[in-house]
């Protein structure tokens, strides 16, 4: 997984390419959101306190590892 994926395009590049090189599954890029440091002011859950791009990749990356852990 890849926190705030859009920040620094190189540096994401090179964990795909990592990743890609050894065989490892990437199972999501999450995007910058400030909404992860308002929930964290509000002592919510993120994915209780807004959907949006980050919300969304969080709950697919936890579908994609439940998956893999289930196998």
């Amino acid at each position: 997984m890849i926190n705030k994926a859009d920040i620094n395009a190189t540096n994401t590049q090179q964990i795909r390419d990592y990743c890609a090189q050894n065989g490892l599954e990437l199972v999501a890029e999450l995007p910058y959101d400030e909404s992860v440091t308002e929930a964290m002011a509000e002592q919510m859950p993120l994915v209780e306190y807004r959907d949006g791009p980050v919300t969304e990749g969080i709950r697919k990356a936890w579908d994609r590892l439940s998956q893999l852990l289930s196998a």
